[in-house]
C-alpha cells in the first residue's frame, strides 16, 4: 500500500468514527478477513487435496477429544444443522473416511469416528493448513497477532454474552429514560 493510499485509508476510518459508525466498520473488517482467510483456505485445500473446507472442519472435529462425538455434538461444535451433518457424514461414510457406530447405552444415538483413510488423510492435511494459517498472518509480528488474540476473544465474550441477552430486552433496557433530577 502506498503512503497515500495508506493516509486516506486513515482519512477514511476517522471519518467512519465520526458519524457513529465505527462498529460497522469494524464488523465489515472482520468480515472481509474472514472471507479472504476462507478464500485462501478453500482453494488451497480443494487443489492440494481435493477436499473441501466443510469436509475439513468435519473430520477435524471428529479427530479432536472426546474422540467420537455424537452428530448432535457434531452439529453444535459446527454450529451447523442436524441435517447438514448427516448429509456429510453419510458421504464421508461412502467413501470410506468415517465409521458410525452405535452408542452401546442407547441405540439411537451413533458416535463416529475416523476411519484408518480419515486418519491418514488428515495427518497430511492438517500440517499443510496450519502452514497456510500461519503463512497468510506472517505479515504481523508476533505482538500484534497476541494483541489481535486477546481483542477477538473479548469481542467473542461480549457476542456470547448479548446473545444470552433477548434482543428485544436489550432495546427496551437501551430506551429506558434515566432518572430526571
Amino acid at each position: 500500500m502506498s503512503p497515500s493510499s495508506t493516509s486516506k485509508q486513515k482519512d477514511d476510518d476517522e471519518a467512519w468514527t465520526l458519524r457513529g459508525k465505527l462498529e460497522l466498520r469494524t464488523w465489515l473488517r472482520l468480515l472481509a478477513c474472514c472471507n479472504l482467510m476462507l478464500m485462501n483456505l478453500r482453494g488451497n485445500l480443494r487443489a492440494e487435496f481435493g477436499m473441501t473446507l466443510p469436509t475439513f472442519d468435519i473430520l477435524v472435529q471428529i479427530h479432536r477429544p472426546p474422540r467420537g462425538p455424537t452428530m448432535g455434538e457434531l452439529s453444535k461444535r459446527l454450529m451447523v444443522s442436524k441435517g447438514s451433518v448427516t448429509d456429510l457424514i453419510e458421504r464421508l461414510e461412502r467413501r470410506g473416511l468415517v465409521v458410525r457406530r452405535a452408542d452401546p447405552n442407547d441405540g439411537r444415538v451413533q458416535h463416529v469416528f475416523l476411519s484408518a483413510k480419515g486418519s491418514a488423510i488428515l495427518d497430511r492435511v492438517i500440517p499443510q493448513h496450519d502452514s497456510w494459517v500461519t503463512d497468510a498472518m506472517a505479515g504481523l509480528d508476533r505482538d500484534t497477532l497476541a494483541k489481535l488474540n486477546r481483542m477477538l476473544g473479548e469481542l467473542k465474550d461480549v457476542l456470547r454474552a448479548e446473545k444470552a441477552t433477548p434482543a428485544r430486552k436489550r432495546r427496551a433496557t437501551a430506551k429506558a429514560p434515566g432518572p430526571r433530577a
